[in-house]
């Protein structure tokens, strides 16, 4: 059998006797990223009833034509030879003893299988291709059940992903046109029904856009706060995001990690490392330092929408400063549209922290060459730095296009001073890995798993390996899903938006900067073993300044072609309709009781209550030592309920997965009222455990 260029030997279980061969290829209900913005990889949130109501619609079928969704995973060029008579066979001829078999199949996605029918109709076997989960397999069905004999890795060969990714590219300009086209024929209207004079804006509508940027910023956070806090039960649930909030309680106990306590597996969260009788997060200490700020305040998930609202702030008042008013107003505006800020600000990830200083580095980085201030150079360089020791890829790539800047405009001293002035906290980020492995250069993640790195060949993450082809496929499902997340627009125009200014010609410096700035993140993260998908593409959150830029800059464009400007906003406008309207509601009804963990499953900790402060135990006696035996619920949901100080917390809570850890937990920490976790449905609450 060759599969993706590569040879292998199978015996076959079932045969011979074959009946016939099928190709089976996935429909619409199986795709990777749908149009409201659900998946498969990841979160597996797909609601097959909102996808099959919305199939017959309109908006479906011009959604699909956009996407060229009836070629994604597609058998083609099926050949049958009987090895006999060297005969071509018909698709549905009689099979001989002897046959070979050739396929191909085209834009490959979701899993595709090519099945041999068995001689009875309860047995089959065949190969299976799943791009998601590197798997080429067969497969062997028979007698209800299911086998799967050899795996190989795939994908290997990279030039029919990187087709995959130049198609999305080619359709997105051509959508780029097509804005345009759209814009055009806006404005040709509106100058037909009213006179130009009439859009001219008088004393109260400039009024009304001075107070727009505070009363958009005001709506934002509130809507940010009410899904941190309805949707997310202002708690973490992603398995990264427990650990960065065991990190801000030990930071916030003023300790690097904490002592090892009795029977510490049953305690240890997910992302942490046991080194030396101390346990500590994986994780670089900037996004922790600033949740524990929150923590001190018991604020700590309003950390994150307040970060986001910086973030969105800043990139606006860059715009504004680089390309005037109305295009940071747009910048504004659609930033606060985004669903990808909006549903990752309540994540208690270290994207939003990142993003903020990152976007507040940028708009110091221009404040300091408009009025060429070394002081706002050294400002610039102090964020960056803060930026490193929260997400050092995210950072280093950040600041590529910054210093790409500094060598075309020959300014050594501005960037002696920003690198200068980023420098502690290099120094910083390299005592604190001492602190944490021994050594400034071993990253505490490396103990935590070795495997977890950049780089292609076998021994990388847990698919025990990554190749080009592999990396080209996550490039296309994080940009598959950010066309969507962007501003929850219908497919190909969030990245049409993005190109305007290079398709018509009218790119400038700071445009071709924020293109770059956006080409680092995803060329560089080709060379990871994983997509990262978790609410939204978040290896690409750091981008959004970049991104901002070049979709306000590209609402520019498009009114300077169409002479008008209210063009641009009626355009945009009804694009956003599908924002608000299809999008959105159905985010928030996926989101809602988010618990991060497998196939999409919805959690509510009917003893956790939400208030201003944050989360607070309810009915829950002090004293008490609250068992599950679920190592996802643990993980994503409770361990982030114990103290900083474990285990000499009012509630402690535990891992114990078979009746002889429980016993041992119950003699370990003996006078406390036990209790287990259940299950029904959604709802989990606690029952007591008989002495």
């Amino acid at each position: 059998m060759v599969v993706d260029g590569q040879a292998h030997a199978l015996s076959s279980v079932l045969g011979p006797g074959w009946r016939a061969v099928v190709l089976e290829q996935p429909g619409p209900l199986d795709r990777e990223y749908q149009v409201d913005g659900s998946d498969t990889t990841a979160t597996d949130d797909r609601q097959p009833a909102v996808i099959k109501d919305l199939l017959g619609s309109p908006l479906y079928a011009v959604d699909a034509w956009l996407r060229d969704e009836g070629s994604y995973s597609r058998w083609g060029s099926l050949a049958i030879t009987d090895l006999t008579s060297g005969e071509q066979l018909h698709p549905d001829a009689p099979l001989p003893n002897d046959f070979r078999v050739t396929a191909a199949l085209r834009r490959p996605e979701a899993a595709a299988r090519l099945w041999l029918l068995g001689p009875t109709g309860d047995r089959r076997e065949g190969l299976e291709l799943d791009r998601d989960r590197r798997n080429a397999r067969w497969i062997i069905e028979r007698n209800g059940g299911r086998d799967v004999l050899p795996r190989w890795f795939f994908p290997e060969q990279p030039a029919p992903f990187a087709a995959e990714l130049l198609h999305l590219f080619g359709r997105s300009a051509a959508a780029g046109y097509g804005l345009a086209m759209a814009v055009l024929a806006v404005a040709t209207v509106l100058s037909r029904l009213a006179p130009r004079a009439a859009f001219h804006s008088g004393a109260s509508v400039q009024r009304l856009v001075r107070l727009a940027p505070d009363a958009i910023l005001s709506a934002w956070l509130l809507a940010a706060a009410l899904v941190s806090t309805r949707l997310y039960h202002q708690l973490p649930h992603i398995l990264d995001a427990v650990s960065y909030t065991f990190q801000a309680g030990q930071f916030d106990t003023g300790r690097l990690a904490l002592p090892e306590p009795p029977l510490v597996n049953a305690f240890k969260g997910p992302f942490t490392v046991l080194r030396d009788a101390r346990l500590f997060s994986q994780y670089p200490p900037g996004a922790s330092t600033v949740y524990a700020l929150g923590q001190a305040l018991s604020l700590e998930w309003l950390v994150g929408p307040l970060t986001c609202l910086a973030l969105i702030a800043a990139t606006a008042w860059t715009a504004r400063a680089l390309f005037g008013r109305s295009t940071g107003l747009v910048v504004l505006a659609l930033a606060a549209l985004s669903p990808f800020i909006l549903f990752q600000a309540g994540s208690f990830l270290s994207h939003p922290v990142a993003g903020a200083l990152l976007a507040s580095t940028l708009a110091a980085f221009v404040r300091g060459e408009q009025q060429r201030s070394v002081r706002w150079y050294a400002v610039s360089g102090v964020l960056l730095g803060a930026g490193f020791v929260t997400r050092e890829i995210g950072a280093v790539l950040f600041a590529l296009p910054l210093g790409a800047r500094l060598l075309q405009t020959r300014r050594v001293k501005p960037a002696l001073t920003l690198a200068l002035c980023g420098l502690p906290f290099v120094l910083l980020y390299l005592a604190y890995n001492a602190a944490q492995t021994g050594s400034p250069t071993v990253l505490p993640r490396a103990l935590f798993d070795p495997s977890d790195r950049f780089g292609f060949g076998d021994g990388i993450g847990f698919h025990t390996r990554h190749t080009l082809a592999a990396g080209l496929a996550n490039t296309d499902e994080l940009l598959t899903l950010l066309q969507f997340d962007l501003f929850g627009w219908p497919p190909l125009f969030a990245l049409a938006l993005l190109g305007v200014p290079f398709l018509f010609g009218r790119a400038r410096a700071w445009d071709w900067l924020a293109a770059g700035g956006v080409l680092a993140f995803v060329v560089a993260y080709i060379g990871y073993f994983y997509h990262g998908v978790a609410l939204g593409p978040r290896y690409y959150f750091e981008t959004l300044p970049w991104l901002l830029l070049l979709a306000g800059r590209g609402a520019q464009v498009l009114a300077q072609l169409a002479a008008s400007r209210l063009a641009v906003a009626v355009v945009l406008g009804l694009l956003s309709l599908n924002t608000v309207l299809l999008y959105d509601p159905l985010t928030v009804q996926r989101r809602a009781d988010l618990s991060g963990m497998p196939g999409g499953r919805k959690v509510n900790l009917a003893f956790v209550q939400t208030g201003l402060l944050g989360p607070h135990l309810d009915g829950v006696p002090d004293g008490s030592l609250v068992l599950t035996a679920d190592w996802w619920l643990y993980n994503t949901a409770l361990a982030a309920l114990n103290c900083p100080r474990l285990p000499d917390c009012a509630v402690l809570f535990g891992l114990a997965t078979n009746a002889e850890d429980e016993q041992r937990l119950i003699a370990q920490y003996p006078g406390r009222t036990v209790l287990r976790t259940r299950t029904n449905g959604d709802l989990v609450d606690l029952v007591g455990v008989s002495p």
